[in-house]
C-alpha cells in the first residue's frame, strides 16, 4: 500500500529529476544550434526530443498523483 506521504516523497523526487532533465534539454538544444556538424546537431537535437518525452512522463506521474485529483477530473461525471 502507497502512503499518502510516500506519493510526497516520489513527488519530491520527480520534480527534482524532471528539473535536472530540463537543464540537459535546454543545453542539448543549445548545442544543436552551436554545432557546425549536421551529424552531431542531429544527434543533439535526437537526444534533447528522447529527453523531453522523459520530462513529460515525470510530469504526468505527478499530475497523477496530486492529492486534489479525484475520479471526477477525468471529465466523467457520474452525477448527469
Amino acid at each position: 500500500m502507497v502512503l499518502p506521504s510516500d506519493h510526497d516523497q516520489s513527488r519530491n523526487q520527480t520534480t527534482r529529476a524532471r528539473g535536472q532533465l530540463y537543464v540537459l534539454l535546454t543545453q542539448f538544444r543549445k548545442e544543436a544550434v552551436q554545432s557546425n556538424d549536421a551529424e552531431v546537431s542531429g544527434m543533439f537535437l535526437t537526444a534533447a526530443e528522447v529527453i523531453a518525452g522523459l520530462a513529460r512522463s515525470f510530469r504526468e506521474y505527478e499530475r497523477h498523483t496530486q492529492p486534489d485529483n479525484s475520479e471526477d477530473a477525468s471529465g466523467s461525471d457520474c452525477s448527469s
